[in-house]
């Protein structure tokens, strides 16, 4: 919640947790990541909808984790954002339009309905 950078930090497998005991937590992007993950999905971020909110971590210090690798801390929490759905020829980055129109990942699937629909 604390960084500029754009990164996703991995929890870890169950009962070798890194940020939080909770089996439903696998990843902790950082808020640029999320709005990156979002935007190479066809949404499209909301401007000023972000919102945040800082847990405690159990059993590690004030919502805290220390990165093994680097020892670094991580301020970990909640992050929201409302987006909506796009055409994706309304893209204007033009190669991330193309890549996601790339056929060869799904040979059966046709982009012209789905973007009749959008």
């Amino acid at each position: 919640m604390d960084r500029d950078e754009s990164f996703m930090l991995f929890n870890g497998l169950p009962d070798n947790a890194r940020v939080r005991d909770n089996y439903s937590v696998w990843w902790a992007p950082t808020k640029k990541c999320l709005i990156e993950m979002l935007n190479s999905s066809l949404f499209e971020v909301i401007e000023d909808t972000y919102s945040e909110f800082e847990f405690l971590t159990p059993g590690r210090e004030e919502g805290k984790v220390l990165a093994q690798q680097n020892n670094e801390n991580y301020k970990i929490g909640r992050g929201a954002v409302v987006a909506r759905a796009i055409n994706s020829s309304k893209l204007s980055n033009q190669k991330l339009a193309s890549e996601l129109r790339r056929t060869y990942r799904n040979p059966g699937l046709d982009f012209s309905l789905i973007d009749s629909q959008i």
